[in-house]
């Protein structure tokens, strides 16, 4: 079918395959994702956090987006929490490996379960005399990365006693600063990221007024140690197993014949979805690339490193050409069409903004349609893809802004 004979029958009359959908991805498209010792968790639709096995795509909260996140490991062999022996509440006892740090303090277990799918332990503290901080801790001393940007998280509420004399909790991070987080009766999740020169052992700290009278009690749930500028979602060990355990990338992926597509890649695809953050230095967001199984030849848009440009980018024997199509408002919805010529040129939209134009990319050679993803498993997206559309013919550059405004938030 021509591109005028498409325009002029509509976007919707055009030979065309939904790879994903709410609550749905579709064949062709495939979705693997390794796990050895771990669980990989999503909010789900249901109530609260869910945990998933190996290669089950994940779709978040109501919205029904495949969530796309690249390979993290929690470093805590213990997020869950679990006890050394079984436990007898109340208990001076804490799950294995967990401690608390305050002079004056005493910290009692006072229950443990799972709220919101989180398993969490709930510690009561009380002093006469409140020093000037608490710090509990989900690890006996320093551990984890010794270089480089790290991320610490944990889920925190305040389920008893009163707040008096308590002035803040925050995740902290020794000789870093730290990130203040609400405690109230809402689970919150506190996090704090830094960049390492040498082994450190998180923990969360309560700012305290010294003197004050304590008794409060705290739920602690799925505290998290990674590699990252951002804290990704929970990674727990299988129960019972307690060791650092590592969520696998999600790696979605279709062939190109699958797809009834030829080795130019002709056609026109439109993707609907939200990055949560911007990219952190250093690493850039995949949404889509079609390439020949490398970086060095296709076609690639990306939420440049360090910001939030979307960028669309043609690559020929590892010679990059890009085009700005605008920016990302972190967690804004995203609607974008792209054109492939088959001869070397990509058009793009965003958000129905002007068609732009990039050529000298590859005419032949590609194989394999990423959502998410780049050819090396690396420069994942972290975000949620609630549209993948493709359709087998090359839409012209004044219909791709409408088709592409079109789609589902």
């Amino acid at each position: 079918m021509s591109q005028s004979l498409a325009a002029l029958l509509g976007v919707h009359e055009a030979p065309r395959r939904d790879l994903v959908a709410r609550q749905a991805i579709r064949s062709p498209l495939v979705l693997a994702r390794a796990q050895a010792v771990s669980s990989a968790t999503v909010f789900g639709a249901g109530p609260g956090w869910t945990e998933v096995g190996a290669d089950v795509p994940r779709f978040v909260g109501g919205s029904g987006r495949l969530l796309i996140e690249g390979q993290r490991s929690n470093a805590f062999p213990n997020p869950r929490g679990e006890f050394a022996a079984a436990p007898t509440f109340p208990q001076a006892t804490q799950p294995a490996g967990w401690n608390t740090s305050a002079s004056g303090v005493t910290a009692t277990v006072v229950g443990a379960g799972t709220v919101n799918g989180l398993p969490y332990v709930d510690i009561r503290y009380q002093s006469a005399s409140a020093p000037g901080f608490i710090e509990q801790m989900f690890h006996g001393a320093a551990f984890g990365p010794s270089a480089g940007t790290v991320t610490f998280s944990v889920f925190v509420q305040h389920v008893g006693g009163s707040l008096a004399g308590v002035n803040a909790v925050q995740a902290f991070i020794p000789n870093f600063g730290s990130t203040p987080a609400a405690l109230d009766g809402s689970l919150r999740r506190a996090a704090h990221t830094a960049t390492l020169s040498a082994q450190r052992n998180p923990r969360a700290r309560f700012e305290l007024t010294a003197g004050a009278v304590l008794d409060f009690t705290v739920r602690f749930a799925a505290p998290q140690y990674e590699s990252g500028a951002f804290a990704s979602t929970p990674i727990l060990p299988a129960p019972g197993s307690q060791v650092a355990s590592t969520r696998g990338a999600d790696l979605a992926t279709a062939t190109l014949t699958g797809l009834g597509l030829g080795p130019s890649g002709a056609s026109t695809l439109f993707w609907s979805g939200v990055l949560p953050q911007a990219a952190p230095a250093g690493q850039a967001q995949t949404i889509l690339q079609l390439d020949d199984g490398t970086q060095t030849n296709g076609f690639m848009l990306l939420n440049e490193a360090g910001g939030t440009s979307i960028v669309a980018r043609a690559v020929s024997g590892g010679a990059a050409s890009d085009i700005v199509l605008g920016s990302a408002a972190p967690g804004g919805v995203l609607r974008i069409g792209l054109a492939l010529s088959g001869a070397g040129r990509l058009a793009a939209t965003l958000n129905g903004g002007a068609t732009q134009a990039v050529t000298g990319g590859p005419t032949g050679g590609l194989t394999t349609l990423r959502l998410g993803i780049d050819a090396s498993g690396d420069r994942a997206m972290f975000g949620e893809s609630l549209a993948l559309q493709l359709h087998r013919i090359v839409f012209g550059d004044a219909a791709l802004p409408a088709a592409a405004l079109a789609l589902p938030g």
